[in-house]
């Protein structure tokens, strides 16, 4: 791994530990309002939801099946059509 990329992954780490910190009020030096909670928590969700499509996306590329761009377009379709999200979103 590459120094730069390494130290870039420890500073976001700290910064994600410290706003889990001051999302629940274990720094008592720091002034929170409800406004940077909701924030904080926008922001750590949004980590999480990419890390998730990360991880799906790596998956789906060690899956033979799903490297068929046709196939991977028809199991998606599929996918929104049974879980009604298809429908619901267009």
């Amino acid at each position: 791994m590459d120094p730069i990329f390494f130290i870039l992954l420890v500073v976001i780490t700290l910064l994600i530990f410290l706003a889990v910190l001051m999302y629940l009020d274990l720094l008592p030096w720091v002034k929170v309002t409800r406004k940077d909670k909701e924030y904080v928590l926008l922001i750590v969700a949004g980590s999480g939801a990419v890390l998730f499509w990360r991880g799906i996306w790596h998956i789906a590329d060690i899956i033979p099946i799903v490297q068929n761009p046709f196939v991977s377009l028809f199991l998606g379709l599929t996918i929104l059509t049974v879980t009604g999200f298809l429908w619901r979103e267009f």
